[in-house]
């Protein structure tokens, strides 16, 4: 693919991709200009509004890998890091695979109703293949 393609698409895969630094500055990746409006905003969407309760909220730090947070919120980070990036095809690979059912929902709930962005799963999960339009098994 060009450059003009790549900047179409955006990943979250299925490991732990955070970094060392403050939860801000793991979302910032994503769009480094985004306000922190924008930045509670991915996170409602992606169902990481537990920011909110930490005792640092935004500021909270982060060891390498997202020592600090479960795997599950360390996933959902990523997420609202990859709302926050331009681009209109998201590719999620395994991306909610330490969710709780319930909130796997909600999440995926959350991403399709907005519209703005075409969303393709990558999952062995039959919950998330259930929520979809369209399902390619393979």
């Amino acid at each position: 693919l060009s450059p003009l393609h790549r900047c179409n698409f955006v990943y979250v895969p299925q490991g732990n991709t955070l970094l060392s630094g403050t939860l801000r500055d793991n979302l910032r990746i994503g769009n480094p200009q985004a306000t922190d409006q924008q930045m509670s905003e991915a996170l409602r969407r992606s169902c990481a509004d537990f920011v909110d309760e930490l005792p640092e909220g935004l500021d909270t730090p982060l060891s390498e890998h997202g020592i600090g947070l479960s795997e599950g919120q360390a996933q959902r980070i990523a997420i609202a890091r990859a709302l926050l990036r331009p681009g209109s095809v998201m590719l999620l690979d395994e991306a909610t695979s330490a969710l709780d059912a319930a909130t796997e929902q909600r999440l995926i709930e959350n991403l399709l109703s907005h519209g703005s962005h075409t969303v393709i799963f990558v999952t062995h999960r039959e919950t998330v293949t259930s929520l979809c339009q369209q399902t390619l098994r393979i």
